[in-house]
């Protein structure tokens, strides 16, 4: 897990390969454009730039979906 931009507000955190893979379905996830797509729903391109895919969290979105427990986990681990 990688902060993509520090300057902005809502802090989104890129998730790795790995990472993405845990997310669960129906999970709404932030692209670096900052447009949401939901996984599982929406195709997601597998590229990935130092580590991590173009998609991730910001820790409200995690909190609100039921995800703070991995979110913290992944923070930790980075």
């Amino acid at each position: 897990m990688k902060l993509w931009d520090n300057k902005s507000e809502q802090q989104l955190w890129l998730l790795t390969p790995e990472e993405f893979n845990e997310v669960p379905d129906g999970t709404v996830l932030l692209c670096i454009t900052y447009e949401p797509k939901v996984k599982g729903k929406d195709n997601f391109s597998s590229d990935t730039r130092g580590g991590c895919v173009a998609y991730g969290l910001t820790p409200a979105m995690a909190e609100s979906q039921g995800l703070m427990d991995k979110f913290i986990f992944w923070k930790l681990k980075s």
